[in-house]
């Protein structure tokens, strides 16, 4: 079972090997067995979690790609906050 938490809610409790702000700054996932995995490796572990997403768990398997994955990611994350202001913008010009 997958759980989302809103970290950006102030009140929001955390557990203790998890900094708020390192927390906001990529994306952090909590396997079933405890382990924390961040960054391209959490999409791999929520994609290995939905079965209509297995084939992209099975493809980032491939030799080369956790570190193809992560580069993409960090390219992302570079790019996210024009990318957000680009979304409300849109949002607002649809209500």
């Amino acid at each position: 079972m997958m759980q989302f938490v809103d970290i950006s809610v102030e009140d929001q409790s955390l557990p203790g090997d998890l900094i708020r702000q390192e927390a906001m700054s990529r994306l952090h996932v909590r396997k079933p067995d405890g382990e924390l995995v961040v960054g391209a490796a959490s999409f791999v572990s929520i994609w290995q979690a939905l079965p209509r997403w297995n084939w992209a768990a099975r493809m980032a398997a491939l030799p080369g790609m956790m570190p193809t994955l992560e580069f993409a990611y960090r390219l992302f994350l570079k790019g996210r906050p024009a990318f957000s202001a680009l979304f409300r913008k849109l949002q607002r010009k649809t209500r």
